[in-house]
Order: structure tokens, then C-alpha cells, then sequence
């Protein structure tokens, strides 16, 4: 990392030889930047240097995307099992339990959808450690889906879920038209 003087150097040699090339002709300004080159010299160049061979450090790449291909009813607070993975960078979906787990701290972007066929009412929620993040409805043909963005910490499991405890939810999919699906982005590293 650059220390606080060099930043101002740097910013020094940026407004003089980019912001003065227009008043400057070509020579000039070649002239102006080697002067404070040479005024600088004992401090710019170890910074330039390091600038240049220094490599920027990796985030792990977390996402992913699963689909569901069958039509399920759901009981009380069952979990919904997206079968049918697309995406999965980073392995942290499983499809044995339809569960995210978080393999490292950071905000993630979460979505799903659900569709709640003919007169079907369907409550769903996305769920983070078994407490609700984010609910949906639909009924009579609705889609119904949420996108959030949330923190989370390394281990923290999300899902996808059956939000009513008194009654059944049927939800449609099928393997050709995957109109459930549950995804999710790793936006940043915390």
C-alpha cells in the first residue's frame, strides 16, 4: 500500500502531467513531468515500482443458482429442495437439504421465486438460520419472488421455505420450465 505522503506526490505529478497537457505542448509537458520526477526522485520510484509488480489480492467467488423441476406440496415449515443445480462456484449449495451455507463472512445478494398454481395460495420465506429474512404470497397463477441482500457470517445456512404451519402448499415446476428457483451472489468479502 501506498503511504499517505506518496498519494500526494502521485497527485502531483496527475494534475501536472494530465490537467496542464492541454496548455502545455507536447515537449513541455514531457519537460514538466521529468523536472518533478527529478524532484522526487529518493520517494516516487520505490512507489512506481511497487505499484507496478504488486498483484491485488483475490476474494473467493461465491455463487449460485439451483432450479426446481418437479411439483411439490409442502408441509408446515418444510424446506423447499431445489434439485437441479445451474450454478454452484464456491460448492456451498446443497441440493440433498436445499440449503445455502455461507462459506465465508460477507453480503450476499439472496433471490428466489416460487409459483403458486391455479387456486393454489402459497406462503414462502426466505429464511436465514431458521429466522425469516424476507416473505412472499401468491395465489391464482402468481409468481412471486423476493430479492435481499444480507449480511452474512461464515457457516450462516439460508433456505427457502413453507412459512404456514396450519396448512399444505403446492408449488409447480417442472424439468422443462423451471419456474422455482432459489440464488445467490457473494457481493463483497467482510
Amino acid at each position: 500500500m501506498f503511504q499517505k505522503s506518496s498519494n500526494f506526490y502521485l497527485y502531483i505529478i496527475e494534475i501536472y502531467g494530465v490537467r496542464k497537457l492541454s496548455y502545455l505542448n507536447i515537449y513541455g509537458a514531457y519537460k514538466l513531468f521529468g523536472i518533478i520526477l527529478l524532484l522526487l526522485y529518493g520517494r516516487i520510484f520505490k512507489h512506481i515500482s511497487f505499484y507496478l509488480t504488486a498483484t491485488p489480492t483475490s476474494s473467493p467467488i461465491v455463487a449460485f443458482t439451483a432450479v426446481l423441476t418437479h411439483p411439490v406440496s409442502l408441509g408446515p415449515l418444510q424446506a423447499i429442495e431445489f434439485d437441479k443445480v445451474i450454478t454452484n462456484i464456491g460448492n456451498a449449495y446443497e441440493t440433498r437439504d436445499g440449503q445455502f451455507s455461507a462459506p465465508v463472512s460477507g453480503v450476499y445478494l439472496i433471490s428466489a421465486t416460487v409459483y403458486a398454481p391455479g387456486r393454489h395460495s402459497v406462503f414462502i420465506e426466505i429464511v436465514k438460520n431458521g429466522q425469516q429474512l424476507a416473505a412472499m404470497y401468491g395465489s391464482n397463477d402468481d409468481h412471486p419472488g423476493q430479492i435481499i441482500v444480507v449480511v452474512l457470517s461464515k457457516t450462516d445456512r439460508v433456505w427457502v421455505r413453507h412459512f404456514r404451519d396450519n396448512n399444505i402448499a403446492n408449488i409447480f415446476s417442472d424439468a422443462d420450465r423451471h419456474y422455482c428457483s432459489f440464488s445467490g451472489v457473494l457481493l463483497a468479502v467482510l
